[in-house]
């Protein structure tokens, strides 16, 4: 019994050590073990895995080259300019519950977690926000409202996504002659041909039409159109800065939901000449950079050669999509 449990155990225990043994930065995939520097499935195997599908890493790593690494040292994604008018986007993967963030992998704590009504996930944890003091409305996150100075569950309203031809009753498309080239003005919506005033409506059953939203059980006008500045969130008329802005997997671009916050991307859709990567917003030079290990001291597509980093990309490559 004792012998069958070690056997059992020490393949776990070495997928978790680094490879090399101490002195290695990466740790091996699930069900590989470390040998001469590199991971192997089987001692049959006769080079290490130099790939990443179908190898698992344990939670907090992601795979580059056959290796597991910390998802927090990692380089990622490149928006690469080949001349003045295109461009070439590389992505790569953080691993599991890793977002690319301002040009390096961040882990997110929250991505996968499930939260009861009421709560809201912050860092890995699943917090109680109905009944929270509150300012204003996205304080309390996209599934609440802030109303008498507390967080209240919001009035959910069901969802369609109805041809021009139908309408959305009780979260069913429904016939609705006549009105595929029907314009109604702020407040109304077409029904059979002709514009009805919608505001005030009950939408516990129903969907809003006509731009308006839900507010308590009735219909409204949404206030926020065109409303408030860029980097703003609203709700309800109300204008809030995105950054640290309670999320539930996404945030508008160029903002990214990470431990349950809405983190400026600055690095989203940035585009940097070869030989440079976008850091935190910003073109910087990783050509010549003085690296040990270009995973963590470069940038994606580069190696350490000679304590340098060196572009792996070439402009022919880049411009014809390699």
């Amino acid at each position: 019994m004792v012998l069958s449990l070690l056997l059992f155990l020490i393949p776990a225990v070495l997928s978790q050590e680094t490879c090399p043994p101490l002195v290695g930065e990466a740790e091996c995939p699930l069900h590989h073990f470390c040998r001469d520097k590199g991971c192997y499935a089987s001692p049959m195997q006769a080079q290490p895995t130099s790939f990443c599908s179908n190898v698992i890493c344990r939670e907090g790593r992601a795979c580059r080259h056959g290796m597991c690494y910390p998802i927090d040292s990692l380089k990622c994604n490149r928006n690469v300019l080949t001349n003045t008018n295109q461009a070439h986007s590389v992505m790569t993967s953080c691993g599991r519950k890793g977002q690319c963030f301002n040009g390096h992998c961040k882990l997110d704590r929250c991505m996968g977690v499930w939260c009861p009504d009421g709560q809201l996930c912050k860092n890995g944890d699943c917090v109680q926000i109905a009944g929270m003091l509150c300012v204003s409305h996205v304080d309390c996150g996209p599934r609440m409202d802030c109303w008498d100075g507390t967080c209240q569950m919001a009035t959910l309203a069901p969802v369609c996504n109805c041809s021009p031809m139908h309408i959305c009753r009780q979260g069913y498309c429904l016939p609705n002659p006549g009105c595929a080239s029907v314009h109604c003005g702020p407040g109304f919506f077409c029904l059979h041909g002709e514009c009805v005033n919608g505001v005030g409506m009950d939408c516990g059953l129903d969907s809003c039409h006509g731009g308006m939203i839900c507010v308590r059980g009735k219909c409204e006008i949404d206030d926020c159109i065109g409303k408030c500045p860029e980097n703003h969130a609203c709700r309800h008329g109300q204008c809030r800065l995105m950054d640290g802005l309670p999320c539930i997997g996404g945030c508008p671009f160029p903002y990214s939901c990470i431990d349950g916050q809405c983190m400026h991307n600055g690095c989203a859709g940035r585009l940097c000449p070869l030989g440079h990567t976008c850091e935190f917003g910003s073109c910087v030079k990783i050509s010549n950079r003085f690296c040990f290990n270009a995973m963590r001291d470069c940038a994606y597509g580069y190696t350490c050669e000679g304590n340098r980093c060196v572009e792996l990309f070439t402009q022919a490559q880049v411009s014809s999509g390699l």
